[in-house]
């Protein structure tokens, strides 16, 4: 939901980096989760950590109230006085932040509410979107089924093979620094390049990473090639988001969204599930591993193909 609001309020010659910049911000409070963590499990043990833990979902319950409707979405359903009182505290804002006022508005059309009788989600199967539904869920799936394969099954991996710092909070919150940098540099690339071929950069980053890292023989290693791994994750994160809401209309977006995500979490749970029967396959450990990580490699090879062969270059959808 976060995606599609925030990509129906920003202007677009600023929507991608700001939601690049919205889902960078998901490394930044993991890190300060670890740094929680690292502080209180001396004091109180994970109890403490988990209460610590739960008081920014109150302060959700505020900030969401807090929150405006998209003037978009009232818009495309008819509701244009709550799209006007909504457009007009935005303006009331920027006045007050100028100091001056803004220019006068353009003419308003009010024959731009939605015409198509259809459901948002028969609206993904119809036209233009039936192709970037396909190529979205496909992107999700595999992307999200390389990244959890691994990343849930990391610490064991290297545990299992004599690096026993990788269970180290510290050792975490350290990799998880480099993902600053990774959807910093998305922010910047997918309006310098555009969304689509952000999208199969970081993607392909993803995979080539995961090969490297897979590689690792010392603790040197570990931390040089998985800054890497992190940083092409990140990266890829943060243009899934920024790309993602691009693909449908302001009566399909959400749904869009959400759909996408769900496949995401369908390939999240079923690509640590195959990490097992993988690794049986192996009598070495360290091929069981390499096998793993080009497992998921081969998933986010998978996600990119898609996106170059089916997604379309996106900036705006209305």
């Amino acid at each position: 939901i976060a995606q599609a609001i925030v990509s129906e309020i920003i202007p677009v010659p600023q929507r991608g980096q700001y939601i690049a910049f919205l889902d960078g911000f998901f490394p930044l409070v993991f890190i300060l989760a670890g740094v929680v963590s690292y502080l209180l499990l001396p004091v109180g043990g994970w109890r403490l950590v988990f209460v610590a833990e739960g008081i920014p979902a109150i302060i959700v319950l505020y900030i969401r109230r807090r929150v405006p409707e998209s003037a978009r979405w009232l818009e495309d359903k008819g509701f244009y006085d709550e799209a006007e009182k909504v457009v007009g505290e935005f303006e009331q804002g920027v006045t007050e932040s100028l100091g001056q006022e803004l220019p006068p508005a353009s003419a308003y059309n009010e024959n731009l509410a939605s015409t198509s009788s259809l459901s948002s989600f028969r609206e993904l199967f119809v036209g233009i979107y039936a192709k970037r539904t396909v190529m979205v869920w496909l992107l999700w799936f595999f992307a999200l089924m390389g990244y959890y394969g691994i990343t849930t099954w990391m610490g064991k991996f290297f545990v299992d093979n004599g690096f026993a710092v990788t269970k180290s909070v510290s050792f975490i919150v350290l990799m998880t620094l480099w993902g600053i940098p990774g959807f910093i540099s998305a922010a910047i690339v997918v309006e310098k390049i555009g969304r689509k071929f952000s999208m199969i950069f970081y993607v392909m980053m993803c995979g080539i990473s995961c090969y490297i890292y897979s590689q690792s023989a010392t603790h040197s290693d570990l931390i040089i090639r998985g800054a890497l791994l992190q940083f092409s994750m990140f990266g890829m994160w943060s243009s899934i988001y920024a790309y993602t809401p691009e693909l449908f209309p302001t009566r399909a977006r959400a749904t869009g969204c959400g759909f996408a995500s769900t496949w995401g979490r369908i390939g999240a749970f079923i690509g640590p599930l195959l990490v097992p029967y993988i690794l049986a396959r192996y009598e070495s450990s360290s091929d069981g591993i390499t096998a793993v990580f080009t497992m998921a490699g081969v998933c986010f090879l998978i996600a990119a193909v898609a996106v170059f062969i089916l997604g379309p270059a996106t900036t705006c959808v209305a």
